[in-house]
């Protein structure tokens, strides 16, 4: 909640923002220059489904955008209308792949476009992911789906998960029932202790609802740094 936003961004927010996005994407299409990449005679706009890399490995996506630049190279592009922007190319890369399994030819740069600046991102080159990488990748997502081993990867995006009450890496007050990673999972020992940094001086209490913003925790601390 701001000044600018009494009310966070809820559907009123939305709707107004709403037509200033789709303003900004007018605007920038316009000065970009850039035109849709047509493949089989449709345009490439939230194209997608499920290929096989290296005819083994089912890449599923579905892309937002595929550009030709003035230059004549292939872009993939994928729309955010949130208040931040990926760091990481990965998504671009996946998409870049699945673009060469399914047509043959590979978008060697992707970026995101972001609606709140109405600007894109500067270019990621996407030569890393190739059909080898790719499929090294999920084969090794296979074996560890199969093994059941899931690594916490912690960021912005766990703020909007659905199960982070169960994950110990961000300091889930259920996770002594679900994640393996908390030390009191399966022992029952009820909910692990957290600590108060403000109020107890260090002092593990059990039980208490603990804001884990202002506090850390005996294993390990939640990272309010990550990107």
């Amino acid at each position: 909640m701001s000044k600018e936003k009494p009310n966070k961004e809820d559907a009123n927010w939305w709707y107004d923002a709403g037509q200033e996005f789709c303003e900004n994407w007018i605007d920038w299409r316009n000065e970009s220059r850039w035109r849709i990449w047509e493949v089989n005679g449709q345009p490439a706009i939230e194209i997608g489904g499920t290929v096989n890399v290296l005819g083994k490995f089912p890449l599923k996506c579905y892309i937002d955008r595929i550009f030709v630049t003035p230059a004549g190279e292939l872009v993939v592009l994928d729309l955010k209308s949130g208040a931040r922007s990926p760091d990481s190319d990965f998504q671009l890369g996946l998409y870049a792949c699945w673009v060469e399994a399914k047509f043959g030819v590979r978008p060697p740069y992707g970026c995101y476009w972001n609606a709140r600046k109405g600007e894109v991102s500067p270019p990621f080159p996407l030569d890393l992911y190739t059909q080898e990488y790719v499929g090294a990748v999920l084969e090794m997502l296979k074996k560890a789906k199969q093994h059941e081993i899931y690594i916490p990867n912690v960021g912005e995006h766990c703020k909007r998960c659905g199960v982070a009450k169960a994950c110990y890496s961000v300091g889930g007050e259920d996770s002594h029932l679900y994640d393996p990673l908390d030390p009191s999972y399966g022992r029952g020992l009820g909910r692990r202790p957290t600590i108060d940094s403000q109020t107890d001086g260090g002092i593990p209490t059990v039980g208490r609802d603990v804001d884990i913003a202002q506090s850390g925790s005996l294993w390990p601390p939640l990272r309010q740094d990550r990107p």
